[in-house]
């Protein structure tokens, strides 16, 4: 019961009506005592004057009854402002999640392959998973993959360094994100691979070029050769 008292008084002090609550919780300790009191009265009654003793208890019920109603209309109040600091402290979760606002003008180069339908529905999901942890903001991370069937993929990583995975089609504009477990180094390293890869690639084709060329040339020689031989 204290505990709940001093809940009350703490939560009225903070609101400015610490006085106030003290005053009522003073005025209720009064009223309680003034019922107890009665009660001893009422139990004790005078053996000289027993009319008195009758007229008095009446008055001492009615004394009783004006205590309780102004005990119950005291902790009535109590209880409204309870539950008003209560219900105020309940909608302020409600209110920070309506204020929430994510900054995606980091990912608004996206806009260059993909439809601002798809952008749109991209920029719901990122703030339905970065509310989660109340990022401020998401941008676009270097590193970008077209396959032949004409799949997107490119990475994003919000302010508290989540990366998102988003796959996009650029035919359909089909368009997905998924948070993953892999770190900005990951993301980075995958890029790096890719361009090892593509350079490996590209002098294997340089080499088969060459040869090829050698080859022409080495034939065209021969058969040069032959043309002067014959005349």
């Amino acid at each position: 019961m204290l505990k709940k008292i001093r809940c009350i008084y703490w939560k009225q002090r903070d609101r400015g009506k610490g006085r106030r609550c003290l005053f009522l919780f003073a005025l209720l300790a009064v009223l309680v005592l003034l019922f107890f009191v009665n009660l001893i009265r009422l139990g004790i009654p005078k053996k000289e004057e027993p009319a008195a003793s009758v007229t008095g208890g009446a008055v001492s019920g009615s004394a009783v009854s004006g205590s309780s109603v102004s005990g119950e209309a005291v902790s009535r109040e109590a209880m409204e402002e309870l539950n008003d600091s209560e219900e105020q402290k309940t909608g302020q979760p409600e209110e920070e999640e309506n204020r929430y606002e994510l900054d995606t003008t980091g990912i608004s180069s996206l806009l260059s392959f993909m439809t601002d339908e798809a952008f749109e529905k991209l920029v719901t999901n990122l703030k339905e998973e970065c509310r989660k942890t109340k990022a401020a903001s998401i941008h676009t991370l270097d590193y970008q993959k077209t396959s032949n069937t004409y799949q997107v993929t490119t990475y994003l990583i919000s302010s508290d360094k989540c990366v998102f995975k988003l796959s996009y089609h650029l035919k359909n504009s089909a368009v997905s994100v998924s948070k993953t477990e892999l770190s900005q180094n990951d993301v980075a390293a995958m890029k790096k691979a890719d361009v090892k890869k593509a350079a490996e690639k590209l002098k294997k084709e340089r080499q088969v070029k060459k040869k090829k060329l050698a080859k022409a040339k080495k034939k065209a020689k021969k058969k040069k050769k032959t043309k002067k031989d014959v005349g």
